[in-house]
C-alpha cells in the first residue's frame, strides 16, 4: 500500500492510499471473438451511464472499446483521478464535465487555499483533446493563462461553462472569443470573482459564425453599463439565440437584444433588473407573449417585487424548469400549480432579504404537488413542514428522482415533529428517487424515520441528512438498505465515528464521497476508513 500526501499552508493534509489492482477486469471473456464494430454498436445503444459503466467489466476487451467510444465524461472530483490517467482511459473524448471544490466551500466550510486548480487539467486536455467540443469548469480556479492555452489548442470549442470559477479575467475570455469562432454556448454564471479588465472579449463574438446560442453572463461581477452597450450593438448578430442571462438591464433593452434572434428564446435568466426606468404596470403584457414559450425560467436574482413575479408566472404555461426565491410565499407556489403543469424542475431558495415577509412552507410544497405532476426535481427552503407535505410528495410525484428540503430557522414552532411518517409515504411512493436531501433541526427526524429510509430507499445514491436521527442507531438502520449510495453527507447529526466507520464499511461498498460536519466529528473516522478502503481520500 502506497500514500501520497501533499501539505498546505493551513496544515490539512490530504492523503491518497491505494490498494489493490486499479487497472480494470482482468478475466476472460466467451464474448471476445466479437468484432469490435459489433461491441461498439452495444455500447452506443445502452442508454445510462452506470450501464456503460457495468458492461465495459465484462472484460478487458469490452473495457477497452468503452474507452475508445466514449464521448462525454463527468468527474464529480478533481482530485479523483490524474489527468494523465484520464487521457490514457479515454483518449477521444468530446465533451468534459469536471467539478472541483465542495458545495461546501460555498458556505465558507473550506479554506481559501483548498485548491481545485485547473491548470493540470487544462494542460492535458489542451494536448490529448485538440477536437474538444464542450468543457464545463465548476467551482475551479482556472486563470488566464489557462484559457490562452484552451483557446490555441481547441479551436473548435463550441461550449465553455465556467460556473463559479475564480481566477481568470476579461482578458482570458478575449483568447476563448477571439479563437473560438464556432461558439455556441459562453456560460461564466455567478463566477463573482473574475475580474473585469474591459478589452472586446464580448465584441468579438461578431467575429465568429454568428451562431451563438446561448450566453450566461449574470452575477459575474461584470461592468453592467459597458455590457449593455456592447451587446445591444451585438444585437443584429444575435439571430441564433435561444437563452439569454444578462444582470442589471432596462427591460427596454433586453427586448431590443431578443427580438433580433430568429429563433424562439426558451431559456431565460433576467438577472437583477432595474425598474427605475420601468413602469410596472407595462412589465407583464411586455413579456407575457415571451413567457408563453418559455422552457426554462431562472428569477433567482430578480429584484422585481413578488406580486410582478407572481403575475409574470401566471404566463409561464410551458416552463419546464424553473428556479425563483422564496419571496412570492404560498401565493405565488399556488400560481404555479394552476399554470405550469408542464414543470418538471423547480427549486425554491431562501430569500435572504432583511425585507422579506413572505415564506414558503407546506401549504405551498402540497400545492406544488397538487398541480405539477411531472416533476423529477424538488428543492425548496421552508420556514415550516408537516407529514402531511412529505405524504403529498409521495402521492403526487411519482417521477420524481431528486428531492431537497431545508427547514429554516425563522420559524420557533414547528409543531409536526418528527417527520417520519411522511418520509416513509414519502420513499413508499416514489419508485424513482436516487438523490433525497433532508436538513431539518433536532427532533427533525428520530431513527424510526432514518429506518424508513433504510427499508424504502434502496435505490438511493445520494442522501444529505442534517440535525436528523437520535443516536448511532438510526444510522445503523439507514446504512443496512442504502446500499448502493455513493455519496453521503452528515451535518450535525449525533452519530459516532466508531458506528460510522463500521456501518460504511460494512454495508456501503459502492461510497465515492463522505462529508461529516459537526457533532463531534474527528480524524478518527478518516484514519478508519483510508486504512480499509482502497483509493479513498480524505481530509480533516
Amino acid at each position: 500500500m502506497a500514500a501520497e500526501v501533499v501539505w498546505r499552508e493551513d496544515g490539512n493534509i490530504r492523503s491518497r492510499f491505494f490498494r489493490g489492482n486499479e487497472h480494470g477486469p482482468t478475466k476472460k471473456c466467451i464474448f471476445n471473438q466479437l468484432p469490435e464494430s459489433v461491441i461498439e454498436l452495444i455500447f452506443d445503444r445502452l442508454g445510462s451511464k452506470g450501464d456503460r459503466r457495468a458492461i465495459s467489466q465484462v472484460c478487458k476487451q469490452w473495457h477497452r472499446v468503452d474507452g475508445l467510444t466514449r464521448k462525454n465524461i463527468y468527474i464529480f472530483n478533481c482530485y479523483s483521478i490524474a489527468p494523465s490517467n484520464l487521457s490514457k482511459r479515454f483518449p477521444n473524448l468530446e465533451k468534459i464535465k469536471i467539478k472541483g471544490k465542495p458545495r461546501a466551500y460555498e458556505f465558507g466550510l473550506l479554506v481559501e487555499s483548498w485548491g481545485a486548480h485547473a491548470g493540470p487539467w487544462i494542460e492535458e486536455i489542451a494536448s490529448v483533446y485538440p477536437n474538444l467540443e464542450g468543457l464545463a469548469l465548476r467551482r475551479m480556479d482556472i486563470t488566464d493563462k489557462d484559457l490562452m492555452l484552451l483557446a490555441s489548442r481547441c479551436p473548435n470549442l463550441r461550449k465553455l461553462k465556467l460556473h463559479k470559477c475564480s481566477g481568470f479575467s476579461t482578458r482570458g475570455l478575449e483568447f476563448i472569443t477571439r479563437s473560438c469562432r464556432t461558439l455556441r454556448v459562453l456560460d461564466i454564471d455567478e463566477s463573482h470573482d473574475m475580474e473585469d479588465t474591459g478589452g472586446p472579449w464580448l465584441q468579438l463574438l461578431e467575429k465568429g459564425d454568428g451562431k451563438l446560442e446561448s450566453l450566461n453572463i449574470a452575477s459575474a461581477g461584470l461592468e453592467e453599463e459597458s455590457i449593455k452597450e456592447v451587446l445591444l450593438k451585438l444585437a443584429p448578430s444575435l439571430k441564433c439565440i435561444s437563452s439569454l442571462r444578462v444582470s442589471d438591464m432596462e427591460l427596454g433593452s433586453f427586448f431590443k437584444i431578443l427580438d433580433n434572434s430568429e429563433v424562439p428564446v426558451v431559456e431565460l435568466g433576467l438577472g437583477c433588473y432595474s425598474l427605475s426606468q420601468e413602469d410596472p404596470k407595462e412589465l407583464v403584457p411586455s413579456f407575457s407573449s415571451r413567457l408563453s414559450k418559455l422552457k426554462i425560467l431562472d428569477l433567482k436574482f430578480t429584484t422585481l417585487n413578488a406580486e410582478i413575479q407572481i403575475e409574470l408566472l401566471r404566463h409561464c404555461c410551458s416552463v419546464e424548469e424553473l428556479e425563483l426565491r422564496s419571496v412570492v410565499g404560498d401565493w405565488g407556489m399556488q400560481v404555479i400549480s394552476e399554470n405550469c403543469k408542464q414543470l418538471k424542475k423547480i427549486r425554491v431558495d431562501q430569500d435572504t432579504s432583511p425585507y422579506m415577509t413572505n415564506h414558503v412552507t407546506q401549504k405551498g410544497m402540497i400545492s406544488i404537488c397538487e398541480g405539477c405532476r411531472e416533476l423529477d426535481f424538488l428543492v425548496m427552503y421552508l420556514t415550516d413542514v408537516n407529514n402531511a407535505a412529505l405524504a403529498a410528495v409521495g402521492q403526487y410525484l411519482p417521477k420524481l428522482s431528486d428531492f431537497r428540503i431545508v427547514l429554516l430557522e425563522d420559524q420557533d414552532d414547528v409543531e409536526d415533529l418528527p417527520l417520519d411518517d411522511g418520509i416513509r409515504l414519502l420513499l413508499q411512493g416514489c419508485p424513482m428517487l436516487s438523490r433525497f436531501s433532508v436538513y431539518l433541526r433536532p427532533g427533525g427526524l428520530s431513527n424510526k424515520g432514518l429506518g424508513y429510509i433504510g427499508e424504502f430507499g434502496s435505490k438511493l445514491k445520494w442522501v444529505l441528512l442534517g440535525s436528523s436521527g437520535e443516536s448511532d442507531e438510526g444510522f445503523r438502520l439507514m446504512a443496512e438498505g442504502c446500499r448502493q449510495l455513493e455519496r453521503l453527507e452528515l451535518r450535525n447529526c449525533p452519530f459516532s465515528d466508531k458506528q460510522l466507520a463500521i456501518s460504511i464499511l460494512n454495508n456501503l461498498p459502492h461510497l465515492k464521497y463522505l462529508w461529516v460536519q459537526g457533532f463531534g466529528a474527528t480524524s478518527g473516522l478518516g484514519v478508519a476508513l483510508v486504512t480499509q478502503m482502497p483509493g479513498f481520500v480524505v481530509e480533516c
